[in-house]
């Protein structure tokens, strides 16, 4: 199965399937085949091939529960950690990506890593160590402690005072020196 179906196998298992499954399943029957119908939409046409050839079409078992177990128990457990986490920890910022596209493809990353509550301190560390912009890694530095949301505040700022010169002072002030029409001359 592609990188990409397993990917959105995971996004709707974490997601969709949780909401679900907390709610009252005598009210919501008809709503869980359509969740189910979902959940095999998401795998797409490659994802469908091996859905159908697992166990859950062979016992005639059509409700929710069972196909994503069937998934659960078939895509996702396929799924290396360390590899992943390995690709989590090579993966830099690449030339011309903006922050927010770099951001973006680590959370990505991140979702197959299973990092749990440590996931946003591993994305800013990550962010910290193969940013492409020293001026970036250090704002990020100096923040204490850093999360997601500081870091997109130290990256706004870093880019606004790059974008925007004219919030800078264009010239400096030596007060050193004299102004030629406050000497004394006397005349």
């Amino acid at each position: 199965l592609c990188r990409t179906s397993r990917l959105r196998l995971c996004y709707f298992i974490e997601h969709c399937s949780l909401k679900c499954s907390q709610s009252h399943a005598n009210t919501f029957i008809k709503a869980l085949d359509k969740v189910r119908a979902l959940l095999i939409h998401c795998l797409g046409a490659e994802g469908q091939r091996f859905f159908y050839t697992l166990t859950v079409s062979d016992q005639g078992d059509d409700t929710y529960a069972s196909a994503l177990s069937a998934t659960r128990e078939f895509f996702v457990s396929k799924i290396n950690v360390v590899a992943e986490r390995y690709r989590f920890r090579q993966r830099s910022q690449r030339a011309g990506e903006t922050t927010d596209q770099y951001v973006a493809a680590l959370r990505e990353l991140a979702a197959t890593c299973e990092f749990g509550a440590m996931e946003e301190e591993m994305i800013c560390d990550q962010m910290v160590e193969k940013t492409n912009s020293s001026r970036i890694r250090e704002r990020l530095l100096l923040e204490v402690p850093l999360d997601l949301k500081k870091a997109d505040i130290s990256v706004l700022s870093s880019v606004q005072d790059r974008q925007c010169p004219y919030y800078r002072c264009p010239f400096t002030l030596d007060l050193s020196v004299k102004h030629p029409f406050h000497h004394r001359n006397s005349v």
